[in-house]
C-alpha cells in the first residue's frame, strides 16, 4: 500500500487533489506527472505565494493536517486545472479536461482533449 498525498495551504485553508490532474495520490505518482507538478508549482508561484503550504499524507507524518484539509479546507483543484490549462493554452497541443468526473484509474494515462 502506501501513503496518499495532497498539497494543503494552511494560510488560505485550501488543498488540491492530484487525481484532478491525472496523477495518482502516492508521492511518486504525483511527482512523475508533469501536469500535477506544473499546476502545483504555478499555485506556489502565484495564488499560494508566501503562504504556509505543506505536502501531507494519510499514513505517516502530518496525518491530522491531511484529515483536516479533506474535511474543512476548500478543494481548489478545478481552479488549479483551469489556471494550468490557461498556461498550456499558450502552447500548441493538449490540455487537461476540467470536468470533476474525470479521474483516471491508478496507472492509467489521463485523457487529454485537443485544443484547437
Amino acid at each position: 500500500m502506501g501513503a496518499y498525498w495532497l498539497a494543503a495551504n494552511l494560510t488560505k485553508r485550501e488543498y488540491i487533489r492530484p487525481h484532478t490532474f491525472g496523477a495518482g495520490a502516492k508521492i511518486g505518482e504525483w511527482a512523475g506527472n508533469g501536469n500535477a507538478c506544473g499546476a502545483f508549482l504555478e499555485l506556489l508561484s502565484c495564488r499560494w505565494l508566501g503562504d504556509h503550504v505543506v505536502l501531507c499524507n494519510d499514513s505517516y507524518q502530518l496525518t491530522e493536517v491531511y484529515r483536516q484539509a479533506r474535511s474543512e479546507f476548500e478543494d481548489v483543484s478545478d481552479e488549479a486545472v483551469a489556471d494550468w490549462n490557461e498556461d498550456l493554452g499558450r502552447m500548441p497541443g493538449r490540455r487537461l479536461p476540467c470536468k470533476e468526473d474525470v479521474c483516471p484509474k491508478q496507472g492509467d494515462e489521463p485523457d487529454f482533449e485537443e485544443v484547437g
